[in-house]
């Protein structure tokens, strides 16, 4: 369930605002008007549009430092013509699970609304150094795990792309 409230957006005009209750942060923001809220300069990337929008307003996205924790996940045009920019959230460099920005971007109005679910900078993440080398991790899981695991057949391996189980960072 998300609040609704009002922002003061950076250099621009009111938007409506929903919040996640538990972090606080924006899950969908839309400008109210449907004059041009902020305009693409020629040559600029839909990507750059939408991180420089978040980066100016930071304090209300609750990260630190925007360029730094997002990058393009992927980009598309729809039938209307509108750009939507996906953003994924990284700390140091580790995927954080799950946490997507998307800016939509129409010819006439510019960036008009940013949604997704995502993370405010965890500032209380000491580090992001494994305590078990990744080999290790597997491990503990596999022998956790209870019941045997069946092997996949190699067409079943070739279909999912799968080679066996890995321990990655999120």
């Amino acid at each position: 369930h998300a609040g609704a409230a009002k922002a003061a957006i950076a250099g621009h005009s009111e938007w409506d605002l929903w919040l996640d209750e538990d972090s606080n942060t924006p899950i969908f923001l839309q400008a109210k008007s449907t004059t041009r809220v902020a305009k693409r300069a020629v040559g600029v990337s839909g990507m750059a549009m939408v991180l420089d929008f978040v980066a100016a307003n930071a304090g209300v996205f609750r990260l630190s430092q925007p360029r730094r924790e997002l990058f393009l996940q992927r980009t598309n045009t729809d039938a209307q013509g509108r750009e939507h920019v996906a953003l994924a959230q990284r700390y140091q460099g580790v995927p954080v699970w799950g946490s997507v920005l998307v800016g939509h971007i129409s010819n006439d109005r510019g960036l008009f609304a940013v949604n997704g679910r995502y993370r405010p900078t965890p500032v209380q993440i000491e580090s992001v150094v494994p305590a078990l080398a990744a080999p290790e991790a597997v491990d503990i899981v596999m022998e956790g795990h209870g019941t045997p695991i069946q092997s996949l057949g190699n067409r079943a391996k070739q279909l999912l792309d799968y080679n066996g189980p890995r321990a990655e960072l999120y």
